[in-house]
């Protein structure tokens, strides 16, 4: 039944699209509903164990991934929007009452604890799942590609030491921090 409707594709695309569907639910619907997983091996069309893999692919974690919603991962990102709070408060401060020749030395390591932070929060959001409906994605590869297409160049660009480039240009350094204002709508989202 499924199987024809597999062969038939360049043939007929609308039915035999809708034959994919059918099919591909109803092989869903035999892998949740057997009991016995032998006997069900046995009689499985290649439609069935595509159903199967889809099923099964979609509940398996990696190792090494952590879950968005984990009390690891919601400390962190608690820690986070600390940081965040933190350098966009040293930034008013620091364009406002610091003088760019005289730059204090608690400001400047707490600057760099924070830039550090940030750099390993890249890393660690490679190997931190995402919510995509009702489900939770767990797989590395699905999560590494997410986080390049979603937020990756947020975070790297709100993550750069400008700053530290940008040193000849005094007046630009002050609005430099103000990049990682976007990674606000990130940890709220």
């Amino acid at each position: 039944y499924f199987s024809r409707g597999l062969d038939t594709i360049g043939k007929r695309s609308v039915s035999s699209g809708r034959n994919l569907a059918n099919g591909l639910t109803r092989g869903i619907m035999r892998y949740m509903d057997s009991a016995n997983p032998i006997s069900l091996a046995k009689e499985m069309t290649g439609a069935d164990m595509l159903a199967r893999e889809m099923l099964e692919d979609s509940h398996v974690p990696d190792r090494c991934v952590f879950s968005p919603v984990s009390r690891f991962r919601l400390l962190w990102d608690t820690l986070a929007m600390f940081f965040l709070l933190s350098d966009v408060w040293l930034s008013t401060l620091d364009a406002v009452f610091v003088s760019k020749d005289a730059v204090p030395l608690m400001l400047q390591v707490i600057r760099h604890v924070i830039t550090s932070f940030f750099i390993v929060d890249i890393g660690l959001n490679f190997f931190t799942g995402y919510i995509k409906g009702s489900r939770i994605i767990l797989q590395r590869y699905r999560v590494a590609a997410h986080y390049l297409f979603t937020w990756f160049i947020v975070d790297l660009l709100a993550t750069i030491p400008f700053d530290l480039f940008l040193a000849r240009h005094l007046s630009l350094m002050a609005f430099t921090r103000i990049l990682r204002v976007p990674k606000m709508a990130k940890l709220v989202h």
